[in-house]
């Protein structure tokens, strides 16, 4: 079990490690000032310099990675975390890597790439796949909802998440459909409401529940 987990953090590295080397091979047709945040509209509004877009991005979200996944190991419920929770966390920094390098080495030489497009389907996926797994996700102390009142009580955390996932799933199916629509404020309106309504909903519990 430690051998394959081993093997897959490396993997996992690996890949997301993997834009450096192709950054080095087209470094002399990549500009000197590279864009690396769009806003809602597929805009640049920030720009890195090349050093830093080509070796300092991946190698941050590697740092990103190992320090995820081994805040989650060192939990001590991590036994019971499941395993495809545990999956996404360890493939979704190299996912990311690949896709965001990806976009802005082709943005960089002049292929436009809708990035929020892309972007919105990324994390609409992701909310989709942990909106499902939150109901089934036991009490422990690095993944889910972690807010003192869920970590308090068991009971607290296990309705927290069934109220949570559905709002989830909901909201990842939503997200990229209003973010082609052209609605970018409301998906920023329901990014809100799918974080902290489930939050409102743990405290409200808690005070039924657990303050009496």
């Amino acid at each position: 079990m430690l051998k394959n987990q081993k093997l897959k953090m490396l993997l996992a590295s690996i890949i997301t490690l993997i834009p450096i080397p192709i950054g080095l091979l087209i470094w002399d047709k990549l500009p000197d000032q590279i864009a690396t945040h769009w806003d809602f509209a597929g805009n640049p509004n920030g720009w890195s310099s090349k050093e830093f877009a080509v070796i300092g991005m991946p190698l941050f979200l590697l740092f990103v990675h190992w320090i995820c996944v081994a805040g989650t190991k060192a939990d001590p419920k991590a036994a019971s975390h499941p395993k495809q929770l545990m999956a996404l966390l360890y493939w979704s920094c190299p996912a990311v890597s690949i896709f965001c390098m990806g976009s802005t080495y082709a943005e960089a030489l002049g292929y436009h790439v809708s990035i929020t497009h892309f972007g919105a389907i990324l994390v609409g996926i992701s909310f989709m796949i942990i909106g499902n797994y939150l109901p089934k996700c036991p009490h422990n102390y690095t993944m889910g909802i972690r807010i003192p009142w869920t970590l308090h009580s068991e009971e607290n955390w296990n309705r927290t998440h069934r109220f949570a996932g559905p709002i989830w799933v909901i909201f990842g199916i939503l997200f990229p459909l209003l973010t082609f629509l052209g609605y970018p404020k409301l998906c920023t309106a329901l990014m809100f409401i799918a974080v902290f309504v489930p939050i409102i909903y743990s405290y409200l519990d808690f005070k039924k529940y657990e303050s009496k």
